[in-house]
Formats: structure tokens, C-alpha cells, sequence
């Protein structure tokens, strides 16, 4: 079932959705590609990870903190 919530969490990614990855890096999505998305974390700094390194559930829970 998670596996299932993962896949469509990464699926429904777009440009400009701030996530957060499974090593806990939190970033702004800068371009999605088929096999990799590429997270800009600081003005001049980017990185690339699988998409399968984006977190929903840590995602989620950043999103909850910093909307309170």
C-alpha cells in the first residue's frame, strides 16, 4: 500500500514543488525528467536524485510544519 502511495506521490510531482528526499535534503523541483528529477536546494546549487528519493511521508510532514 505504501509502495502504491509512493509511486503515485512521484508521479503527481511538478516543477516548483518544494520536497524533501529520503536523505532529509529539502528542495524546490527544477526540471523533471524520465529518470531523474533535479532539485535546486540552494540559489546556485542543484542535485539530482531517482525519483524514488523523494519522501512523500517526510515530504508531507514538512509541508504540515511549515503551512502551521
Amino acid at each position: 500500500k505504501k509502495q502504491k502511495e509512493q509511486n503515485a506521490f512521484s508521479n503527481s510531482l511538478q516543477k516548483g514543488d518544494e520536497v524533501v528526499t529520503t536523505s532529509g535534503i529539502i528542495g524546490q523541483i527544477n526540471k523533471i525528467e524520465d529518470d531523474a528529477i533535479t532539485v535546486q536546494i540552494d540559489p546556485k546549487t542543484f542535485i539530482r536524485v531517482v525519483p524514488s528519493a523523494v519522501s512523500k511521508e517526510m515530504t508531507d510532514q514538512y509541508r504540515a510544519k511549515t503551512k502551521a
